[in-house]
């Protein structure tokens, strides 16, 4: 049984029908995307997968890296929420790259799931003057980009 059997299986059992996943090539961070077709979905429905702020997403993408710890990251979309989220994400990077370079100084995140602050992690490799580390416990977790070379945040 492939990946995306598998999901639709479990939508399926969670009494959505027949819903199609579709498994993507992976991106350049090593993600593997697995795509739900909303076509067979009532909004109802897609908003009930979504969940708030894309915790059902969030519930469903765990159990998918749970059940197949293969290496890498598995990214359950639906609707184009998780593009939208990553390119928030990717913002939130370039302008606190944007900021230590200005200011020669750090700049922190705060209020990120440790998935968001994993990808602009990965994001940050690409930028050889900067760093990024987090600091701090969960809730108050925060993802901290300063200057390579610069003291303490």
């Amino acid at each position: 049984m492939t990946i995306s059997q598998w999901l639709e299986t479990l939508l399926s059992l969670m009494d959505f029908g027949s819903v199609k996943v579709e498994e993507l090539a992976a991106d350049k961070l090593g993600n593997r995307w697995l795509v739900i077709d909303s076509a067979g979905l009532s909004e109802e429905q897609v908003n009930l997968l979504t969940g708030e702020n894309g915790s059902g997403l969030d519930a469903l993408q765990y159990f998918v890296n749970l059940a197949f710890d293969q290496g890498h990251t598995y990214i359950v979309e639906l609707n184009g929420f998780r593009q939208r989220q990553l390119n928030i994400l990717h913002d939130m990077a370039i302008k606190a790259v944007n900021h230590v370079r200005e200011n020669k100084g750090s700049f922190s995140i705060s209020r990120l799931s440790p998935g968001e602050r994993r990808y602009i992690h990965l994001l940050l490799q690409e930028y050889a003057d900067v760093e990024s580390f987090s600091e701090g416990e969960e809730p108050n977790r925060q993802l901290i980009v300063r200057s390579i070379g610069a003291k303490d945040a």
